[in-house]
């Protein structure tokens, strides 16, 4: 027989202990926050690019000017780019070399013009089709007026300018000698975009987003089902969190895959009629006194978990944001990618369900591809007044923000300790490149199956603890969820 020594540890010497690190790890978290709203530097950002090239322009000699016109489209307009011709090809421009750009505000009804910047560049050592900035202070209020640009020379230095000989730009015009001519000015407009600017986009938007708000509908069978599936003490309540998400999918996937094979017409209304029989379960749930975010049995100190909490809820904050921003240009979902996507909901949202074929969008007679992403957004369709292309792009940000909570349950569970889980969803909520790059193509449907997989695993490891075995069918559930979704 064995015997292990251990000095005992006082349980108060333990929550203090454990205070004193949530404590650090708050700090330095909120450090963070600051440093990102405050200290973060501006970012210079392209508003008008205008790449298209057919001709030089005759050259700046200083006898004649080239202008153009165009309408900014954001606030902050600050650089103009354009693309330089130097017909002495071999060698740059000489010392000395430079060149005035005039900015002139164009008013509404033939006001105007007023100038608003005049700045001289020095052109010494220009090559031949470099890019030519023209930088100067940010204008505050740019954004929707019309601007002409006119840049000239005092001198013949060989210098002209890559232009288009048709109509590339709808809403300006190329401008020689000031005089309208033919084809458009090869050019890009850039503009400051800093934390301020951030938050007060995200302020414009703050009521557009309390109408999304039915849109949470999407994840009251994954709460039902939580309500009646058995759960693990030792998980805490955003690890549950994360099952609901993790089941709701599941759910929608598997709603669109049974009305598909029984030829039941699942969408519409019918879907709110589903949405309400939920809404029963988790209410008789509810009245029998069962409860899904119940405090987990191994937190060591209410003032810990609290901090936890409250860290979570920050880092949430952060990717909602942060995912929020990075699409506020975007009409539709990005890339080839979300095309798809796009037309699998659409054809899933029209059918009540999945059907057998692409026909009549695609001449494809079987339709193989995983599905749980895009059930999910057509159940958003049959929700909200949403088309399929914008369903895609508000579920699959909302996934991405929701990452976090996937992190959290994984690296939670593999070190045993919640802040390694908070670290986790900090790094895929806000400091890593990725899921927040997955918009950039709609790659959707992984995220979705990564939201799921943490649970799905959780779920199947504790069913194959000696007790787990009445966990079998939340893992069944998540396992076949996952296998639809990705």
């Amino acid at each position: 027989m064995r015997l292990a020594l251990r000095a005992p540890r006082a349980p108060g010497a333990v929550a203090r202990l454990g205070a004193t690190l949530a404590l650090v790890a708050t700090s330095c978290l909120a450090v963070a926050l600051v440093w990102a709203l405050v200290g973060f530097p501006a970012q210079t950002l392209t508003d008008i690019d205008q790449g298209r090239v057919d001709s030089a322009s005759r050259p700046l000699d200083g006898s004649r000017t080239l202008g153009q016109t165009f309408r900014s489209r954001r606030a902050n307009l600050s650089a103009i780019e354009f693309w330089a011709v130097v017909y002495d090809a071999e060698a740059p421009l000489p010392a000395g070399a430079r060149m005035r750009l005039t900015l002139e505000r164009l008013g509404e009804g033939g006001v105007g013009p007023e100038p608003v910047r005049e700045v001289w560049v020095d052109l010494s050592g220009l090559r031949h089709n470099e890019r030519l900035r023209v930088a100067f202070t940010p204008l505050a209020d740019s954004a929707g007026v019309a601007y002409r640009a006119t840049v000239w020379t005092p001198e013949d230095y060989g210098l002209a300018l890559w232009r288009t000989d048709t109509d590339a730009y709808a809403p300006g015009g190329l401008l020689e000698g000031g005089a309208p001519a033919p084809g458009d000015l090869s050019m890009t407009t850039h503009y400051t975009y800093g934390p301020v600017d951030a938050l007060r986009h995200l302020a414009s938007r703050a009521g557009a987003a309390a109408l999304l708000l039915p849109g949470l509908l999407l994840l009251l069978p994954g709460y039902a089902l939580a309500l009646w599936l058995p759960a693990d003490r030792r998980w805490d309540g955003w690890t549950r969190l994360a099952l609901v998400l993790a089941l709701a999918i599941a759910f929608w996937a598997l709603l669109a895959l049974w009305a598909g094979t029984l030829g039941v017409n699942a969408g519409g209304p019918r879907a709110r009629v589903v949405l309400g029989g939920m809404g029963a379960l988790a209410a008789v749930a509810l009245a029998r006194g069962r409860r899904v975010f119940l405090p987990a049995g191994n937190t060591s100190g209410d003032g810990a978990a609290r901090t936890v909490h409250v860290a979570m809820v920050v880092v949430l904050a952060l990717a909602v944001a942060g995912r929020a921003l990075n699409v506020r240009d975007l009409v539709v979902p990005n890339w080839v990618d979300s095309l798809h996507h796009t037309l699998i909901a659409r054809l899933i949202s029209e059918a009540g369900g999945v059907p057998a074929t692409y026909e009549p969008y695609l001449p494809v007679e079987n339709l193989h591809y995983h599905f749980g992403l895009h059930a999910a957004a057509a159940g958003l369709t049959w929700i909200l007044p949403l088309r399929a292309d914008e369903a895609v792009l508000l579920l699959g940000q909302a996934l991405s923000a929701l990452a976090p909570l996937a992190a959290y349950t994984l690296a939670g569970w593999l070190f045993r300790r919640r802040w390694a889980g908070v670290g986790a969803a900090l790094v895929a909520g806000s400091l890593s490149y990725m899921p927040a790059y997955y918009a950039s193509w709609g790659r959707y449907t992984q995220l979705a199956g990564l939201v799921v997989l943490p649970a799905a695993c959780l779920a199947a490891c504790r069913t194959l603890e000696r007790d787990g075995f009445r966990h079998a069918p939340t893992a069944a559930l998540l396992s076949a969820g996952l296998a639809l979704t990705h």
